[in-house]
């Protein structure tokens, strides 16, 4: 399966790279292109954030990070809530369901691989799944 695309997927829309031009120490350099900058960034290192960190910021590079650090059912639900209010308005159908995808694909099968996530449809779809086992219990 190739991972990269589904990342690429993710990071090709605005609002998940936002944040990362307040956060220099990602930053390799910066070049002039015509009248704009270029940002270039080779790394994004999510295990450099220590959990704590992590908890502390609202963005969706954050909450990615915090997925695939997360530990427990209950820690994924947590994080699934926050995307899906973060993500609610009508202009981010895109990147909800880039998150859909991702989920579906390359996080929730190594995870959870007794559970079909196959006709989860969004967020919410997803969250119900992951919650199913965690009220069992």
């Amino acid at each position: 399966m190739d991972y990269d695309h589904d990342y690429k997927a993710l990071f090709s829309h605005a609002e998940m790279v936002a944040d990362l031009r307040e956060r220099h120490d990602d930053i390799i350099w910066r070049i002039r292109w015509g009248k704009d900058w270029l940002y270039v960034y080779l790394l994004l290192d999510e295990g450099s954030y220590h959990d704590h960190e992590l908890a502390t910021l609202r963005n969706l590079t954050a909450a990615l990070f915090r997925l695939e650090n997360s530990r427990t059912p209950e820690d994924v639900q947590q994080i699934l809530q926050a995307l899906i209010i973060w993500l609610q308005s009508p202009e981010q159908s895109g990147l909800r369901r880039t998150f859909t995808i991702w989920l579906k694909r390359i996080f929730l099968p190594g995870r959870m691989p007794k559970v079909r996530f196959d006709e989860a449809q969004d967020l919410q779809e997803i969250q119900n799944m992951v919650l199913g086992p965690v009220n069992t219990n």
